[in-house]
């Protein structure tokens, strides 16, 4: 069987830490018991559809603790692939150092620009069995073709209870439910009371 994840959420993260902890040591730990199954094969992505070019990117650079296959997801329609790879590259490595607070200016307005221009989704999804996402939702489904998609969901608790949140991750949590389709995809619970709030509500 040939799995492909979506390891977007990870990538926020680029950093080496001691320790993980919350969603990201959930992910990181799936992955670690998904390959232990020598029937499986696995391959990472990143497929965030908002910021698909510096999702791509990103993921390829997270320090996963096993070599694993990693699929590119977009590139440039615009003939810049040697320049945004010089820019991402210069940013994210300064980015992993440092933290995003102390990431030169000009890589700041730079990035900025790539988001902007645009990218030509190359992602083969027709290679794979299933697409799994951890977090940051599903993509759009001309993205991952016909491939069965299973979506991770770990709490509600922004949309349940708004006002207990900022609008920022009221957004977030919004967009990770955009592209799922009840009628196709699957989707994982961590909690029975999220699997309540997933079959019982209408979000």
């Amino acid at each position: 069987m040939k799995i492909c994840i979506d390891i977007s959420g990870l990538s926020y993260e680029p950093r080496i830490m001691p320790t993980k902890y919350g969603i990201m040591r959930v992910q990181e730990c799936t992955i670690r018991e998904i390959l232990k199954h020598e029937k499986i094969r696995l391959s990472v992505t990143g497929l965030r559809e908002r910021e698909l070019l510096l999702s791509s990117f990103r993921a390829s650079l997270y320090p996963l603790e096993q070599q694993i296959p990693f699929i590119p997801a977009a590139c440039s329609r615009l003939g810049l692939d040697i320049l945004h790879n010089t820019i991402l590259s210069s940013y994210f490595s300064a980015w992993q150092n440092f933290g995003i607070a102390n990431i030169p200016k000009k890589y700041r307005i730079a990035t900025k620009f790539l988001k902007l221009i645009d990218t030509r989704a190359c992602f083969p999804a027709d290679s794979f069995d299933i697409f799994q996402a951890l977090s940051c939702g599903l993509p759009p489904s001309e993205l991952t073709g016909k491939t069965p998609r299973s979506l991770w969901a770990y709490d509600l608790i922004c949309i349940r209870n708004p006002e207990w949140v900022s609008a920022a991750a009221l957004f977030t949590q919004q967009q990770t439910l955009v592209n799922f389709n009840r009628e196709k995809d699957f989707i994982v619970c961590n909690a029975e009371y999220v699997r309540q709030d997933l079959c019982l509500e209408r979000y």
